[in-house]
């Protein structure tokens, strides 16, 4: 195994990290799509504060994790190249496990801190949700958006998780058909 290989592995890794955050994004994006909501119905409510600005800026930094994290995870032999030098493609080490087996592991620790740092704020915000409803006060679209994004990032979590393996083939097999075409 090379060094650019390392390289590579840290740089999906990241990529693959982001994605969460990307889904911690997106919770924004849909929060601040319901204050524009409620700005236009109830204007009053925000005092004559334009929350356009604010939208657009969250949109806008959506939007730039979102292409970085596709950057990370898709073009990572174009970084990798931007990041090695000459040797760096032709040093070897020797790690002890095969790039299939390192990814696996690194989207398999992915999943689980998903869950993890997931599962606490969701189950507050359940219970709270739950708790409006049953004495009929009314619950707001933030409370709503992130039941929906907590519980997308645990599913998201879980299919890391239980498809590993696949996922892992994938993206060590892109390398692999990357090889064989620069071969011919």
């Amino acid at each position: 195994m090379k060094k650019s290989d390392i390289y590579e592995f840290a740089i999906k890794i990241l990529g693959l990290y982001l994605v969460v955050s990307v889904i911690d994004h997106l919770r924004e994006v849909i929060t601040y799509v319901t204050v524009l909501i409620q700005a236009h119905d109830k204007p009053e409510l925000f005092g004559g504060f334009n929350q356009t600005p604010v939208f657009i800026v969250t949109v806008f930094n959506f939007l730039l994790i979102t292409t970085f994290t596709w950057l990370l995870i898709f073009k990572t032999r174009k970084l990798t190249s931007l990041i090695c030098t000459k040797e760096d493609y032709s040093e070897t080490t020797k790690l002890f496990a095969d790039k299939k087996t390192i990814i696996e592991i690194a989207i398999i620790l992915v999943g689980l801190m998903t869950i993890i740092w997931t599962i606490p704020e969701f189950g507050i915000k359940l219970r709270n949700y739950v708790y409006m409803a049953q004495n009929s006060f009314s619950s707001t679209m933030n409370d709503k958006s992130f039941l929906w994004i907590g519980g997308l990032k645990i599913v998201v979590g879980i299919i890391a998780v239980s498809y590993a393996k696949t996922i892992s083939s994938y993206f060590s097999k892109e390398k692999q058909e990357n090889d064989k075409n620069s071969d011919e």
